[in-house]
């Protein structure tokens, strides 16, 4: 009898393991969601790929080896946007074949979301690479957004790139501004006033041409029609000086998002680096205690202070 009760028991157990080792392989419905949710996205972006959407930007920064030239609206085809400077500073890529620079361009994109993924845990990593597609696929600047804000703080010249390229996004100057590090403020206004007066020696006229091109009314793009830029950028202020107050850097993606000139879902790429600037907030570990991957040989742990 007692050998009856105990294979009883034995075989209750060996259900039970193997009822909980199957509830554990099996995926919940939020998992479940969100593989479905990142394979739509992700065949949304192939699709416009397939359609002749790839490098639809990076192809109009290319085309500056001919020439810099403003003569389309935002969303056009070809459209260049950004300052003379950030036409010459590309200048030596764009001298390679066409299919040469939208590799690069778009290796440098990926390499970029790929390396602020190590922040996440290994089974977020895909979903947070596929928020990127949108700016690996067309090729946009959102990239160099991240890197500026992922180092910004400790290497403030990094803010002359957004100021140079969409002007509004640059909330860094904010940030620096409010929390009073008046040392970083002014090496980022330096920075981006020197390379400016370089590119105006170099080619005055586009320059000029650029600032006509800004002052011109342009068709809206369609998210720029229920929320206007001038709302976006009164948000974007006040997300920053909120942030800069509480000493949140991981607000800062939001911001730069909402102070963009184009409201672009495009975009959405920039907040790939908000795990690596949440990382950073966290206290440091107890001595004795091992710290993060993320934090090895990185200089950029916290805001920096006058």
């Amino acid at each position: 009898m007692w050998e009856l009760a105990f294979r009883r028991l034995l075989r209750g157990r060996l259900r039970a393991s193997l009822r909980a080792s199957t509830l554990a392989r099996r995926p919940n419905r939020r998992t479940r969601a969100l593989q479905i949710a990142v394979g739509l996205w992700t065949l949304f972006y192939l699709l416009i790929a397939i359609d002749g959407g790839s490098s639809f930007d990076s192809h109009a920064y290319w085309l500056t080896r001919h020439g810099i030239h403003y003569f389309s609206d935002p969303g056009k085809h070809d459209a260049y946007l950004y300052s003379p400077a950030f036409a010459h500073a590309i200048r030596p890529l764009t001298l390679l074949p066409w299919p040469v620079f939208g590799l690069i361009w778009a290796s440098l994109a990926t390499a970029t979301y790929l390396w602020l993924a190590r922040a996440v845990e290994p089974r977020w990593r895909i979903p947070l690479v596929a928020l990127c597609l949108g700016d690996i696929v067309y090729g946009n600047v959102w990239w160099l957004f991240a890197i500026t804000l992922a180092f910004g703080a400790r290497r403030p010249a990094l803010w002359a790139i957004p100021l140079l390229l969409k002007l509004t996004p640059a909330v860094g100057l904010i940030w620096f501004a409010v929390r009073r590090e008046w040392r970083q403020l002014t090496i980022a206004v330096t920075v981006a006033a020197l390379i400016t007066s370089l590119s105006f020696l170099v080619a005055p006229t586009a320059w000029i041409d650029w600032i006509g091109f800004l002052r011109q009314d342009h068709d809206p793009w369609w998210p720029d029609q229920p929320v206007p830029l001038a709302v976006r950028l009164l948000g974007a202020f006040a997300l920053t000086v909120y942030a800069a107050r509480n000493d949140r850097p991981s607000l800062l993606p939001a911001a730069l998002w909402l102070a963009s000139p184009m409201f672009s879902v495009n975009g959405v790429a920039i907040f790939a680096v908000v795990p690596y600037l949440a990382a950073r907030q966290r206290p440091a570990p107890l001595e004795g205690v091992a710290k993060p991957a993320i934090a090895a040989g990185d200089s950029v742990v916290e805001p920096a202070r006058a």
